[in-house]
């Protein structure tokens, strides 16, 4: 289970905003995943408390992999499923997608 390593990052562009995708193959399926936006968090934060308002940490991150993942489409569902490796993969995946690279700031 890999990440491909672009030579200049991709992009996706929804609504007239550009947001960057990775590529990563996890056993004979390759997901293409791109960052989420600022409403996208917080509608998925929203979404991850409990009836006692606690905060579900599970659920936020598939909910954010599930919105994350261009291709194939994959629900929350479809996640649960997953072996324990895809799943830690495509999480890092998510994250280094979702975050600043170092040396990266100023470059949104």
């Amino acid at each position: 289970m890999a990440e491909k390593k672009a030579a200049a990052p991709t992009y996706v562009t929804i609504d007239g905003e550009e947001y960057e995708t990775t590529e990563v193959t996890a056993g004979s399926k390759t997901y293409v995943l791109r960052e989420l936006s600022v409403k996208e968090n917080d509608d998925i934060e929203d979404a991850s408390m409990n009836p006692d308002k606690t905060f579900n940490g599970r659920l936020n991150l598939r909910l954010c992999l599930a919105a994350s993942i261009v291709s194939p489409k994959t629900t929350v569902d479809d996640i649960g499923k997953w072996p324990g490796k895809r799943y830690l993969t495509l999480s890092r995946a998510f994250n280094r997608v979702n975050s600043l690279s170092e040396g990266a700031e100023g470059n949104a």
